[in-house]
């Protein structure tokens, strides 16, 4: 008696087809890919910013203390201090330090306006001095800023052209 056996998977040429199929959406689809990734860090950055803004505040109420966030755009980093008088020179051994492009390649601390203080200062009772920070990419292409208010308000909106 013979067996019959089923042909069953893929032959040669259904394989080499989908392989060329996947390569042409794949080479459409990396240009698109690499505009996207400035964005998407320059997002990132501002909104890890904003959250260390937030925490120094709570920090600053919590711990009944003055914190200041210092920012050196020359260096594109910030630190967080308790308790600190100025940021010229900043001391050292912050409580956080971020280099900027360590953790956001591509990305640059642009402006830094808080008054005569190059920092931004949180008082105990949860207020904060007036200001903004602007993150920008390399290129200029895509831009965010921070806003902070007395109140200790944090809005995050696209920089003015």
């Amino acid at each position: 008696m013979k067996i019959i056996r089923e042909k069953s998977g893929f032959s040669l040429a259904e394989t080499m087809i989908l392989l060329a199929i996947i390569g042409v959406m794949t080479t459409i689809a990396i240009p698109n890919i690499v505009e996207w990734l400035p964005a998407k860090r320059v997002n990132g950055a501002i909104r890890n910013l904003a959250a260390d803004m937030h925490w120094a505040r709570m920090k600053a109420v919590a711990d009944n203390n003055r914190y200041v966030i210092c920012f050196d755009i020359g260096n594109d980093t910030y630190s967080i201090y308790n308790n600190l008088v100025t940021c010229n020179p900043p001391p050292p051994n912050p409580i956080k330090q971020v280099i900027i492009p360590d953790y956001y390649p591509g990305i640059n601390l642009t402006m830094s306006t808080f008054g005569i203080l190059p920092g931004l200062i949180f008082q105990p009772r949860g207020t904060a001095s007036n200001g903004s920070v602007e993150l920008e990419t390399q290129d200029g292409d895509r831009c965010k800023r921070i806003t902070i208010i007395t109140t200790a308000r944090v809005r995050i909106s696209d920089c003015p052209t």
